[in-house]
């Protein structure tokens, strides 16, 4: 009987998104044996985590968007975090015209220099957040992908707690993967 006929070359598919990104991930925040790299957010956030055990699920992405918008919410308070507002000018009646009969026009000097010395210091207080149980620290990188819209100049402290070392050592990794953001 003739020999069989080769099969017909396939064309090489391009690599997947995970394994071009494994292909230029340093050696230390490659996955483990028991561990996988998962692509979330559209592939916006690398996740390690371990095969076996807590992963990133559904109550990850809402806790994370909870806290989220509990930030949002406070640096609305602070006066920060707002939606852009178009300006408006009120003009200020003329002197001797307001219903009280005091001139509105001048601001006095004392009011003027604690406004500058205000508007001066004039930045957020320091965003900070604990998030206890951390594990691989997914929710508190979800965090950070999800409180977008901070003014510039906002530090953010976070503060990751576990009694497992080695899901810190992992959340390190995570953290190391994914900033800056």
């Amino acid at each position: 009987p003739p020999p069989p006929s080769p099969s017909p070359p396939t064309p090489s598919s391009p690599p997947s998104p995970r394994n071009a990104i494994l292909a230029r991930l340093p050696e230390e925040l490659r996955p483990g044996p028991d561990e996988t790299l998962d692509l979330v957010l559209d592939q916006r956030l690398l996740a390690l985590q371990p095969r076996e055990g807590n992963r990133i699920t559904t109550d990850t992405h809402l806790l994370a968007s909870f806290a989220a918008s509990r930030a949002a919410a406070a640096l609305r308070r602070q006066g920060f975090f707002a939606a852009p507002a178009k300006p408006s000018i009120t003009p200020l009646p003329p002197p001797g015209s307001a219903p009280d009969g005091k001139n509105h026009d001048t601001i006095p000097p004392a009011a003027s220099a604690s406004s500058a010395s205000s508007a001066a210091s004039c930045a957020p207080e320091p965003l900070v957040v604990v998030e206890l149980g951390a594990g691989s620290g997914a929710a508190s990188l979800l965090f950070l992908k999800t409180l977008t819209h901070l003014p510039p100049s906002t530090p953010v402290h976070l503060h990751l707690l576990d009694s497992d070392a080695s899901l810190l050592s992992l959340a390190s990794r995570n953290f190391r993967l994914n900033l800056p953001f």
